[in-house]
């Protein structure tokens, strides 16, 4: 059976969608709010590259991560994953920088939600180690460069297609849906243990 890994930010959830929300609400609140607006990509990618994003983040991060929805799907093929005696490892940038206790914040969100899962590993920003070092299979992600670079290194990475990515070119296979994710995890192990 496989060990996978999932990203939980614009990839099991629409964080997207909550930071629009929680920027469109706040960002009058700063001096520099229009740097929100601009930089909401940097925002979802977790690179906070100017004080204001900082600020903003250090003030709402935990409002939007949890108001993020689960995205379509995700739950119940996450289960029927788990199901077929796969393990499912979520593997996040969230640290406790910006939580007092990422891993507890991460594991309350994904039991309030009903997802399920075997492991949470937090505040991993650069996930190749990681997934070496936890002999993952698959990973499922958001971000173009991180797909890249594990894919690269002999991991299979499936990148979530997001509005932050869809424009950007990827040497990764993408997914638009959790059903695809399914599909595209099934036909890799298939060709796997061919």
């Amino acid at each position: 059976m496989a060990r996978i890994a999932i990203d939980i930010d614009d990839t099991l959830t629409d964080t997207s969608a909550s930071i629009r929300k929680c920027v469109e609400e706040y960002a009058s609140d700063y001096e520099e709010g229009h740097i929100l607006t601009e930089r909401k990509d940097t925002i979802i990618r977790g690179f906070f590259d100017h004080d204001v994003i900082v600020q903003f983040f250090l003030d709402h991060g935990k409002e939007l991560a949890n108001n993020a929805e689960v995205r379509e799907d995700a739950k119940e093929v996450i289960e029927k994953l788990r199901q077929e005696g796969h393990e499912i490892i979520f593997l996040t940038a969230r640290s406790n920088q910006y939580y007092t206790d990422a891993h507890k914040f991460c594991e309350d969100y994904l039991n309030r939600k009903n997802v399920q899962y075997d492991k949470i590993i937090t505040g991993k920003t650069f996930k190749v180690v990681t997934c070496k070092k936890e002999n993952i299979d698959v990973m499922i992600d958001d971000g173009v460069d991180t797909c890249a670079d594990l894919n690269k290194a002999g991991i299979k990475a499936l990148l979530y297609t997001t509005e932050c990515n869809i424009s950007k070119n990827t040497i990764s296979p993408r997914v638009r849906t959790w059903k695809e994710v399914y599909e595209k995890i099934h036909e890799y192990l298939d060709n796997k243990n061919k």
